[in-house]
């Protein structure tokens, strides 16, 4: 479970279009993907819970 969860929300830094991400102000391997505000508010709301759970994986 802890490495489906990592996967998972993995995805929302990556698929963002900064630095970190794989858009094209990061790493340039993806178009630009415009992330819902309800996607951002979800993600930062599962992502503290999670890792109370599951431990700090960078997601």
């Amino acid at each position: 479970m802890p490495r489906f969860v990592s996967l998972l929300l993995g995805e929302i830094p990556r698929l963002r279009n900064a630095p970190g991400g794989y858009g094209p102000r990061g790493a340039g391997f993806i178009a630009k993907v415009d992330i819902p505000a309800e996607i951002e508010e979800i993600y930062a709301r599962l992502k503290p819970v999670l890792e109370a759970d599951y431990g700090d994986r960078s997601f």
